[in-house]
């Protein structure tokens, strides 16, 4: 909730939590200088600049971090795409990250403004290994939405095919939702956000329609149509429309304090724990867990000695505990169903008399 009243206005604010249980708060207006509407809307995400577009740089654990956001080239084909700067930078950095043997990849697309659609149909070359359908764009209805365009995406020689996780958010819209929409079918890519892309697809080039109160409305003119030549991406009248993320990341008390109070981008922190629990079998010298990810019967092995009389205790990304139990049977491997979990980023913890062993896994 985000109130707006004279300056030293007060109000008392009533609400309930999750206990269902009143609360009240007085709170006072204050000049903030739009700070508070400035972080709601950013999400702990940088404000963009249009200086630096395309960005790129390493993590820890040899995790690379790639942001674009735009696609604002203006080139009208392929080969004046790919002489662009903005182009240029991100085959740079795509063959950086392959110089430096960068397995996973965060592309972060949230606060992506869009563009042209052919540049973004043409980058996505960096990550396709076949030719690809992106789109069919229609003309307006004083032509009955005729198509006029057809975009593919073709591979290029700069070619990334690690594991991603490609971060959005309702800001993202436009041409870059055509960026998310073509990550997300990728085997190797995750959509990883608290909620999914804007649903704003179609082109829009009129201007905007005034409203009342200076209200003003941009409204799409054209269609983006996918191969069955239906409307693609853009919101329909139940509001249903963007890309949605196949991993969620938790939006919860603890989670709101950390990221709107403490500053923590939770979701890039989210999608680095994802990217490390892909494919990694060896926690420590006594411990396996697998397969990592996992949608049904998660193992856990141990190498030096059995496992009877252990405690597994599995946590969410929130600290939450949604497994507790001991095991008696004598065994040296432990298997649990984890085909009730919801999708996203879990913790498990073993212990056995006074040994410890931990580590994460996704559940898919």
């Amino acid at each position: 909730m985000l109130g707006r009243d004279s300056i030293g206005a007060t109000a008392t604010v009533t609400f309930s939590g999750a206990d269902n249980v009143e609360h009240q708060v007085n709170v006072t207006a204050a000049d903030d200088g739009f700070q508070l509407l400035t972080t709601g809307f950013l999400n702990t995400v940088t404000f963009f600049n249009s200086d630096s577009i395309v960005t790129f740089r390493m993590l820890d654990n040899n995790i690379g971090y790639f942001r674009i956001q735009a696609e604002m080239a203006t080139g009208e084909t392929v080969e004046e795409i790919m002489a662009h700067p903005d182009f240029i930078k991100m085959e740079n950095a795509i063959k950086y990250f392959n110089d430096n043997h960068v397995e996973k990849l965060i592309v972060d697309l949230r606060l992506n403004n869009g563009g042209n659609d052919l540049q973004a149909a043409v980058s996505m070359g960096m990550f396709y290994e076949n030719t690809s359908f992106y789109e069919y764009i229609t003309a307006t209805c004083d032509n009955d939405y005729e198509i006029i365009h057809a975009l593919y995406t073709e591979p290029l020689s700069t070619l990334f095919t690690g594991e991603m996780a490609v971060l959005v958010d309702p800001n993202c819209i436009s041409t870059g939702e055509g960026m998310a929409m073509m990550f997300d079918r990728l085997d190797n890519a995750h959509i990883v956000s608290h909620w999914g892309t804007n649903g704003s697809f179609g082109m829009v080039d009129w201007d905007p329609v005034a409203m009342p109160l200076g209200i003003a409305v941009n409204l799409p003119q054209a269609r983006s149509l996918n191969a069955n030549m239906q409307i693609q991406i853009d919101s329909d009248s139940t509001l249903t429309g963007g890309i949605d993320p196949d991993i969620k990341v938790p939006l919860d008390r603890e989670v709101i304090i950390q990221q709107w109070q403490n500053g923590v981008d939770v979701q890039l922190e989210y999608a680095k724990g994802y990217l490390l629990s892909i494919n990694t079998l060896e926690v420590n010298s006594d411990i396996q867990v697998f397969p990592v990810p996992c949608s049904d019967m998660l193992t856990i092995q141990s190498n030096s000695s059995d496992l009877r009389d252990c405690r597994v205790t599995i946590y969410d990304a929130t600290g939450k505990i949604i497994l507790r139990e001991k095991f008696d049977k004598l065994s040296s491997s432990l298997r649990v169903d984890v085909s009730n979990f919801q999708v996203g980023l879990y913790f498990w913890n073993i212990s056995k008399g006074a040994e410890n062993f931990s580590g994460k896994f996704m559940v898919n």
